[in-house]
């Protein structure tokens, strides 16, 4: 645990450092000792800090905090809104992430790739489809590049709510015919819902992008397994191997 007498008079640059340390760890304890010295020391919570200390809290699971700080930063920028919408998505509270995101918005603060897969990923979690096919439109009226990420959220989403041909049409659609993160996607989507033809198209290009990969060989096995055609996979693994 930190301690004030093991460091020498933090400065900001340091405290804004030692926030993702404690983010990634989940280390609470340590990271409201960052928040309390700052407070304690006149350091201005500006974006930079204030949107460090969000993303510790928020990985934490202390929403409340997160939010209390998050509302005091007194110039916002898009990285400090990524960081609290980005914790309502990630402990499964969508509606909150897409009422701060349309907040955002709304004060004119311009939305990047990233805070796009936020929202994505909560609707993606929350089962939102309507909501995620109208997040994804709006990448392209913001002027957002869609990449390799956010085709994948968006195939997982529509995968999770077995609206797996669609999906299929999704990841061939992918910049470069999709990547193993679009089509692992839709293949894990495929196992969930026992969809064995719509997995070997994804397997198929799976086994192309990493022919060495042995988990993707596994993962159509247990596809045909979960589909009650246990016989095929292993003369479906030998055909690729």
């Amino acid at each position: 645990m930190l301690r004030e007498d093991t460091l020498q008079s933090p400065d900001y640059v340091t405290l804004v450092g030692l926030l993702p340390a404690c983010a990634k760890l989940a280390a609470a304890r340590d990271g409201m000792w960052v928040h309390c010295y700052a407070v304690k020391s006149g350091t201005p919570v500006d974006a930079a800090l204030g949107s460090g200390l969000v993303a510790m809290y928020a990985a934490c699971g202390r929403l409340a905090h997160a939010r209390d700080v998050f509302d005091r930063i007194p110039l916002k920028n898009v990285v400090a809104w990524n960081a609290m919408i980005s914790g309502y998505g990630a402990h499964g509270r969508a509606r909150h992430a897409l009422t701060l995101f349309a907040e955002m918005l709304s004060a004119g603060v311009r939305a990047d790739g990233m805070c796009f897969l936020s929202v994505l990923s909560a609707c993606g979690h929350a089962g939102m489809v309507e909501e995620g096919r109208s997040i994804f439109e709006l990448m392209e009226e913001h002027g957002v590049e869609k990449g390799e990420l956010h085709y994948s959220c968006m195939v997982d989403l529509l995968g999770r709510a077995g609206l797996l041909r669609e999906a299929a049409e999704l990841a061939a659609a992918a910049p470069g015919g999709g990547g193993r993160d679009v089509w692992g996607a839709l293949l894990g989507a495929c196992r969930k819902h026992g969809e064995v033809a719509i997995a070997e198209e994804a397997a198929g290009r799976l086994f192309e992008l990493e022919p060495g990969n042995a988990g993707r060989y596994a993962a159509m096995a247990r596809t045909y397994e979960g589909a009650g055609r246990g016989g095929c996979s292993e003369g479906a693994v030998d055909d690729e191997g």
